[in-house]
């Protein structure tokens, strides 16, 4: 297959992906808000770093569409520690957040559209990581390749977040929405530390 095209589908994957991470931000932040979750928070705040991300890799894929003179690998090295960056910062707003609300003994409220978008999440991203990835593979995109791994773990965010909201919704459990979101450091901190060894 032509590689303009395959990029050309490319960037569409990352339109539709930066379009379901704005819808993922706008509902998991705001209802996190509501509910007081550090889960739901961090879900929220997952997918602004990926709406960044997106963004970044939209550049890069719109500069190898046009046949710009442009280093894309140099674009494709800043992109991975970019996003990198941002994971770790993330990593340390859960911690800081979490020992807090631990400490304190303060709990989350129930949310049912928490739930709701971490399903549809768990339905949507497994899609889309798949097509990042092979369009990276075919056009040589480490960027694109380490954009499909966040997509994935974006995935496993999601079923993390589910079991958590879920825990919280029917046994009403105070600590266990910290608990959950500290868990997602694990993944998301790995995630994070493979970009800076794999660069």
């Amino acid at each position: 297959m032509e590689t303009k095209r395959v990029v050309g589908y490319g960037i569409i994957v990352e339109l539709v992906a930066i379009t379901w991470m704005v819808v993922e931000f706008s509902v998991g932040f705001k209802v996190g808000i509501d509910a007081h979750s550090v889960v739901l928070i961090t879900f929220g705040l997952d997918s602004l770093m990926e709406i960044v991300a997106g963004i970044v890799l939209l550049v890069r894929l719109g500069v190898e569409f046009d046949g710009s003179k442009m280093d894309i690998n140099r674009l494709d090295r800043i992109s991975t520690k970019i996003v990198s960056i941002i994971l770790l910062l993330l990593c340390g707003y859960i911690l800081i957040t979490s020992g807090y609300n631990l400490f304190q003994h303060e709990g989350a409220d129930s949310s049912l559209m928490g739930m709701v978008i971490s399903i549809m999440s768990l339905i949507i991203m497994p899609f889309i990581a798949y097509a990042k990835y092979w369009i990276g593979k075919v056009i040589g995109s480490d960027a694109l390749i380490q954009d499909a791994m966040c997509s994935v773990t974006c995935a496993y965010l999601a079923g993390t977040v589910l079991v958590g909201v879920l825990i919280n919704y029917f046994f009403h459990i105070w600590w266990i929405d910290s608990v959950a979101a500290i868990l997602i450091v694990f993944i998301i901190g790995k995630e994070a530390l493979e970009c800076f060894v794999d660069d």
